[in-house]
């Protein structure tokens, strides 16, 4: 997208939208002087400013995050290429910001909606408007940006993943964006971090050794790229530790205030066994106790149940949280609460990450001798993205049921599966 004819448009609109609607059309009529394309895009775009409260600015190059951002951003921080200032003001749609465009050295504001809006069914129609304004403006100025329509269809995964999993048509707008990115330009990479999304996800059955190759090949295109990727196929499956932290921290090198891949890093230690290191980076990056995973590992249990609870009082929908503290009471030795709170917590548990969920359902069941059912959730566990032997294999919740014979065969197979995961993806050249 030529830089110049953005940058006009953008004075013109940050100008005409701080107008009242007398004002504003007298300037349109200076600035745009007879341009009747100019005038046009000017006033679409403030009609999204006003209807939507989304960005006005081309963040649709970093449109995956727009919907990402349930957390404050903090001064520094970047998204795209736009480095947070300030904070001007938030509200139920989201928070208004006022950020450094890095690359032409200029203030912006930026507007975030927040995920939350997209937590009821109607909120979510509106969540869909604003990443469709965000992409029409985007091709209004370049039909031919292979980029916007490429993060376009990130956002409709994201959707489809995380925020609207019981909503197929999300799969259908991201394929169609995609395939409409690589007639534009076949050889751009964010294609194919796409395409991880599809396939490490129940929509493209869970394919990871295709996933992985997604992002190999986003990397190839691009070497900032496919490494965010990469860190979750190593972590999620307990291959090569030095290999995996590797990916994910390089995405940090890459963005190292995005809270997002920050969180990343810390999981992927809980994952790998190495809670200290996951708390140390906790406290580092977010200057809070936990994670509550690696505390629970560690035994400190009514340090994580106080984190947890005051996690699902903020935000009841966090089933991870709900899930880890049915954990901590089985611990406690509160099976029969721990076991009640299940059913609960897998009617609503479908997005992707699920297979966490699942494992710490798992475990509640093998502290109670419960072998059939802790070997049906660890199996579902391993089907839906996390067939981490590493993990299970060392993970002294199963030690119960760990000489029972459904386990035994159940580890044997998985064992077989996940030697196929290691030959392809550790082999030399990987």
């Amino acid at each position: 997208m030529p830089d110049p004819h953005w940058e006009n448009l953008k004075e013109i609109f940050h100008a005409a939208v701080a107008l009242g609607p007398d004002e504003r059309r007298a300037y349109l009529d200076r600035a745009c002087d007879g341009d009747a394309s100019l005038r046009q895009a000017v006033e679409s775009l403030i009609k999204s400013h006003e209807e939507t409260g989304f960005v006005d600015q081309p963040a649709y190059q970093a449109a995956a995050d727009l919907l990402m951002q349930d957390r404050k951003l903090i001064v520094g921080q970047t998204v795209g290429r736009y480095r947070i200032v300030s904070l001007i003001g938030e509200g139920g749609m989201g928070r208004v910001y006022l950020a450094e465009d890095t690359k032409l050295h200029r203030k912006v504001s930026l507007k975030f909606l927040s995920t939350r809006v997209t937590q009821d069914h109607d909120r979510r129609r509106s969540a869909r408007r604003g990443i469709d304004h965000l992409f029409q403006k985007a091709v209004e100025l370049d039909p031919k940006y292979a980029l916007a329509y490429a993060a376009l269809a990130k956002s409709y995964m994201w959707m489809a993943n995380f925020n609207d999993p019981d909503n197929p048509s999300w799969v259908g707008l991201a394929q169609q964006s995609v395939e409409q990115a690589e007639s534009l330009d076949p050889q751009l990479a964010e294609i194919h971090s796409v395409r991880f999304e599809y396939y490490f996800s129940k929509y493209g059955s869970w394919d990871l050794a295709r996933a992985a190759r997604e992002a190999r090949q986003a990397s190839a295109l691009n070497p900032t790229a496919g490494h965010y990727e990469l860190g979750i196929i190593y972590d999620h499956l307990g291959l090569d530790q030095a290999k995996g932290l590797r990916e994910t921290q390089r995405t940090l090198e890459l963005d190292p205030t995005n809270t997002h891949r920050q969180a990343r890093l810390v999981e992927a230690y809980v994952l790998y066994g190495r809670l200290d290191e996951a708390i140390e980076t906790q406290r580092r990056f977010f200057d809070q106790p936990g994670p509550a995973l690696a505390l629970i590992e560690k035994g400190q249990l009514d340090e994580a149940q106080t984190l947890l609870e005051r996690a699902v009082a903020k935000n009841s929908g966090d089933l991870r949280a709900r899930s880890a503290l049915a954990l901590v009471l089985a611990l406690k030795g509160k099976l029969q609460e721990a076991e009640a709170r299940v059913p609960g917590i897998l009617e609503q548990a479908r997005n992707r990450s699920y297979h966490h969920v699942t494992y710490d359902i798992a475990s509640v069941y093998a502290l109670d001798g419960k072998t059939d059912e802790a070997v049906k959730w660890l199996r579902t566990t391993a089907d839906t993205g996390m067939p981490n032997y590493p993990l299970f294999a060392r993970d002294p919740h199963l030690d119960r049921i760990r000489m029972e014979s459904a386990f035994i065969q159940f580890m044997a197979e998985l064992k077989k599966r996940w030697d196929g995961y290691k030959q392809e993806f550790e082999k030399p050249g990987s």
